[in-house]
């Protein structure tokens, strides 16, 4: 009940007596998340009013949720990129807005990855964000809208590097999500950009439809961090299995883990399998994973959305054979760029 009221004070102040001010901001969900990334500043002791007001005075404030403490105050956080707010179950009943466009004499501060006069464009991938002064952004979650998409879904982009497209991500001291789910789930993508997540085949294959791509892993873990390119890499669609074909192994880049995916049980040329639409040897079911598989008994030697565990057990984990072995994995990213 309180949240009613107090998105129907933001509202008044849009209607009555702030002018625009507050009319570019929209409310969006909470979800619950251990975790709080992208997190700029923490102001206690604030009405929701003064929260949002701290936001639309920052330039840099993309994002902020409320927390209620009491009728009058509470905990006010502001964020530098996002949609909807994560957060830990702790008691308090929260809120959280989104500021779409903060426009200053005709100048526009639009949600990332929106640009535009009136931010009304959006762009197609993370690449093209260095063409729309977000290079400097450094690695921020974005809006995009490849071409195909019904309307803009939000990644993690890294626009340094030519512009990656995170499509998978994993990380232990995130909340967990389970990869073992149909083929469905896999299809239309589920968890939380930057935290655990997969955005989705047919969004995943719509990216690929736009051009020659090279894919980029990115292990991270107790042993240190290491990363990987195949410079030709692509999904298909739908009509494909959202088959996979993998070109060369790049050695160009350091600290390299090695091959895991074509050196043995190649999943060159696999079509996607889940434990409902399993293509391979009952390789989803035994890996308890959604992924492309190798035709062998072995399945694969690199499988990121195995199950996500803190001890180095044989079998069913994420893992990554060649550098990494029996190490713990404690977080990935699997990135796509343009060639």
């Amino acid at each position: 009940m309180r949240f009613v009221v107090g998105w129907v004070i933001v509202m008044q102040a849009v209607k009555f007596g702030s002018g625009n001010k507050f009319s570019n901001f929209r409310q969006t969900e909470i979800f619950e998340e251990v975790l709080d990334d992208g997190l700029k500043t923490t102001v206690e002791g604030v009405s929701l009013m003064a929260c949002v007001k701290e936001c639309y005075e920052d330039a840099d404030c993309r994002r902020v949720k409320f927390c209620e403490e009491n009728v009058m105050s509470g905990h006010c956080k502001l964020y530098e990129d996002g949609k909807d707010c994560p957060h830990a179950a702790n008691g308090l009943e929260c809120t959280c807005f989104q500021k779409m466009r903060q426009c200053e004499d005709e100048v526009c501060t639009c949600a990332i990855g929106y640009y535009g006069n009136s931010c009304e464009k959006v762009i197609k991938d993370c690449s093209e964000g260095q063409h729309h002064g977000l290079l400097d952004l450094k690695k921020k979650l974005s809006y995009i809208q490849p071409d195909g998409a019904e309307e803009p879904f939000e990644v993690l982009c890294e626009f340094r590097y030519g512009g990656l497209t995170t499509i998978q991500s994993r990380d232990l001291a995130a909340s967990y999500v389970d990869f073992n789910r149909s083929m469905e789930d896999f299809v239309h993508g589920f968890g939380r950009p930057r935290y655990n997540c997969w955005l989705g085949l047919k969004r995943i294959s719509l990216l690929f439809a736009m051009g020659e791509m090279k894919c980029n892993i990115v292990l991270d873990g107790p042993s240190g961090f290491c990363q990987v390119y195949y410079d030709r890499c692509h999904v298909g669609g739908e009509e494909d299995g959202y088959r996979i074909t993998i070109g060369e192994y790049s050695t160009a880049v350091s600290p390299r883990c090695g091959d895991s995916l074509v050196a043995v049980d190649n999943i060159n040329n696999a079509t996607f399998s889940t434990y409902n639409y399993d293509n391979d040897n009952n390789c989803a079911s035994k890996m308890a994973a959604g992924w492309w598989y190798a035709p062998t008994s072995n399945c694969t030697k690199g499988n990121l959305n195995a199950p996500l565990v803190a001890t180095p057990l044989v079998g069913l984990r994420l893992k990554w054979v060649y550098d990494k072995g029996n190490d713990i994995i404690a977080s990935s990213l699997f990135r796509i760029t343009g060639v």
